[in-house]
């Protein structure tokens, strides 16, 4: 039977800049509208995931590990 790997090839380092992000969450809407604005603003941030939605890739390291996993 044929199949498929998955490979992953680790790198020594990454090097760029972020450029924009947003958090994102999902929260009752009685809970939040019961929230001053700064109390909002401190609940995203302890609760709502960080999403990166642009970065630039200035530099890369050598592949130091190649992984292979079944699919």
């Amino acid at each position: 039977m044929m199949g498929q790997y998955r490979i992953i090839g680790n790198l020594d380092y990454v090097q760029g800049h972020l450029r924009y992000g947003h958090f994102e969450l999902y929260v009752d809407k009685e809970i939040w509208d019961s929230m001053t604005e700064d109390e909002q603003e401190e609940y995203i941030k302890d609760c709502g995931e960080l999403i990166v939605d642009d970065w630039s890739i200035e530099d890369y390291g050598d592949i130091y590990e190649i992984v292979k996993e079944d699919a």
